[in-house]
């Protein structure tokens, strides 16, 4: 709370949809040659150094970013359509993988001036030998169980990741449902109090996972300054964020099944902040990684030499072709191991943090509503043969023990 006692950030202050970016990215390759043409330009060597880096490195996260889908996205994904091409992703993959492809292409050029200007000098006739293709045909079942694997691995932490996270888009609204529920009349200041603080669980946890500060950005709205400082410079700020919540729970005066219930909720939150750490710090065995990219290196370096006598010069652009379709295989597999690269925090951040809004904006609301349903009914009393719904809505008579007809929400009996 804030030195006048107001809670920072109205209930209603983020209730707008966040605004969506689209799916496939546009402007990412034009933006990255203008940044190219300024470094030149300007002669800037510490730009034009870290855009080398950048191409290097391939970091491009957002090339393989997953967004949530709407229903035009669907209806593409559905159709024929989804298998043209699309030259932008296409460029900025390929200059993600040109390192490896321009290597083994540069192999395939050695291959064709040795066959073609050295051999029939007398060097070592190495590359129109028909059976040289066998060791490749016999290992090729290992390299594709390889990456077959290797890809599963890192869908399965993908998968795990984003089953955590869309628990943590429950247990927050049901921290504060339960808040809603237990806590008496006389201390719904704490209950307005345990929303701001689950709101930001999201964020907070998403920080720290990523080491990222722009997610706090999410924050600044539901916590007062003094209190977003001190869980910025938390080393853990989700479970400092959760600490404050049991704090403000064991304030209330409440049962101790009741407690015990929201306590339990927020025990999974912190589980589920857990998993995130492990799947953010341990990758998939360094040794089976290694194993893999080291065996489709050495796989598509040496095959150029058995598919010369077999393609010729056509070599060159089938083994940039193939190289590039096995290495762009294995670089999936090494994306989506780190999922939280990936999927769109930002915009779970403000999904998690509006549903706790929403859940506190629909309290007054719901208790209204409470009333009306729970009102007694119109109409004689039950001991006179009166049966009403939900809300004083009467029911027809029972004939032989039985509802005439049914009514919305109400089960139809039957009589012994």
């Amino acid at each position: 709370m804030t030195s006048s006692g107001e809670v920072p950030g109205s209930i209603t202050d983020h209730l707008q949809p966040a605004s969506r970016p689209s799916r496939r990215t546009k402007t990412g390759f034009s933006d990255q040659i203008q940044r190219w043409r300024r470094a030149l330009r300007d002669k800037d060597k510490a730009n034009l150094k870290e855009e080398c880096r950048l191409l290097i490195d391939c970091e491009t996260p957002e090339l393989f970013s997953d967004s949530g889908f709407t229903k035009a996205e669907w209806t593409y994904l559905h159709s024929w359509k989804r298998h043209l091409p699309e030259p932008v992703v296409f460029l900025r993959v390929l200059q993600c993988l040109s390192p490896i492809v321009l290597w083994v292409s540069a192999v395939s050029t050695f291959c064709g001036i040795y066959a073609t200007q050295l051999e029939p000098h007398g060097w070592p006739n190495i590359t129109d030998h028909p059976s040289f293709v066998t060791p490749f045909t016999l290992s090729s079942f290992a390299l594709s169980l390889l990456l077959v694997f290797r890809t599963n691995s890192s869908y399965g932490r993908w998968w795990e990741a984003r089953t955590a996270i869309g628990r943590m888009f429950n247990w927050p609204r049901i921290i504060v449902r339960l808040s809603i529920a237990y806590f008496p009349k006389d201390q719904e200041y704490l209950v307005r109090a345990v929303g701001r603080w689950a709101a930001v669980l999201a964020a907070s946890t998403f920080a720290y996972i990523r080491g990222d500060g722009s997610y706090w950005v999410h924050t600044e709205n539901m916590l007062s300054p003094e209190e977003l400082q001190w869980l910025k410079t938390r080393e853990q700020p989700p479970f400092a964020a959760l600490l404050v919540i049991s704090g403000l729970v064991k304030r209330a005066r409440l049962d101790s099944w009741q407690r015990a219930q929201i306590e339990q909720a927020i025990s999974e939150f912190d589980l589920l902040v857990g998993a995130a750490e492990r799947i953010s710090r341990q990758p998939i065995p360094l040794a089976y990684t290694r194993m893999a990219s080291r065996y489709l290196i050495v796989f598509v370096t040496f095959l150029p030499f058995a598919f010369w006598s077999l393609f010729g010069w056509v070599t060159i652009p089938i083994m940039a072709t193939l190289t590039f379709l096995l290495v762009g295989l294995e670089n999936i597999g090494i994306q989506i191991e780190e999922p939280y690269t990936v999927l769109p925090l930002h915009r779970f951040s403000v999904g998690i943090k509006r549903g706790v809004e929403l859940t506190l904006a629909h309290w007054r609301t719901a208790e209204e509503v409470v009333e009306w349903a729970a009102r007694p009914p119109p109409g004689p009393p039950a001991s006179e043969g009166g049966e009403w719904a939900a809300g004083g809505v009467p029911l027809p008579p029972r004939r032989n023990g039985m509802h005439r007809e049914g009514v919305v929400g109400v089960t139809v009996e039957e009589g012994p």
